[in-house]
């Protein structure tokens, strides 16, 4: 029998933030006319909300329309950055705790990809579509690429 821990890797492990907001950077310095400048601190406080809300506060400057299929292009680049730069940092103490072993008893570490998908739940529905769509593709590239890759999705 195989002792093991199950994380949510992006969130939990690792921070991303300050990665994603120099890709998104990189994206909206070449659109003057979209009139923004991320900072992580302005990049948390999206987090939990509808890709319209977002695009409401990030770029106010640009119809929702262009602002979504700004933030489109935004997440292209960003998943280019990341696979070419890395992903982020652990979160302090995290190193330590994944190193450390209790003899021959050390528990053996699995990182599983994951989406729990809150169907229609503060968004309207076309939004669970495109996330969906979003989550499943990403996965299916990445399943494609790690034949041993792993993924669990929920939902209410």
């Amino acid at each position: 029998m195989k002792d093991a821990i199950v994380f949510d890797l992006d969130g939990t492990l690792w921070d991303t933030v300050s990665a994603v907001v120099r890709s998104w950077n990189e994206v909206l310095d070449r659109r003057p006319e979209a009139r923004a400048h991320l900072t992580e601190e302005a990049m948390r406080a999206y987090m939990g909300k509808t890709t319209e809300q977002i695009a409401a506060l990030m770029l106010p400057a640009l119809p929702l329309e262009e602002a979504l299929a700004l933030m489109a292009e935004c997440t292209q680049s960003e998943y280019a950055y990341l696979r070419a730069h890395g992903g982020g940092r652990l979160f302090d103490g995290l190193r330590p705790a994944l190193e450390a072993h209790n003899g021959s008893t050390a528990p053996v570490f699995y990182a599983i990809g994951n989406a729990h998908l809150d169907l229609a739940w503060l968004w309207p529905q076309r939004e669970t579509h495109r996330k969906t769509a979003r989550t499943f593709a990403a996965q299916l590239r990445l399943l494609e690429r790690y034949p041993e890759y792993r993924f669990l999705q929920s939902q209410p």
